[in-house]
């Protein structure tokens, strides 16, 4: 049995952007994920400008591959009424 240093559980955002950043350290890694890839997820469409200089550190570029910037946030009822704001970092999806 192949010993790792490294076991990820989850091939989200998260599980797959710490393999990245450790194999850049040299760390043997598993990553198991029961779904396969690619697949939709509602949930994760917006990623924060929090973590974009990051992202972009491990060479992903989301905004370079075709993301879109998100500047406001709106939400409205099945009436119809609607509110919105300015998100004050921002993010893309």
């Amino acid at each position: 049995m192949k010993v790792h240093d490294v076991i990820i559980i989850g091939g989200g955002l998260a599980g797959l952007t710490a393999a990245i950043d450790l194999s850049r350290y040299g760390y043997d890694i598993v990553l198991f994920e029961t779904n396969s890839y690619p697949r939709h997820k509602v949930c994760r469409e917006y990623i924060s400008n929090e973590v974009y200089a990051y992202l972009k550190n491990l060479g992903i570029d989301l905004l370079a591959a075709g993301a879109v910037a998100i500047t406001d946030f709106e939400i409205s009822t099945v009436n119809g009424c609607k509110t919105a704001t300015k998100l004050p970092l921002g993010g893309m999806g």
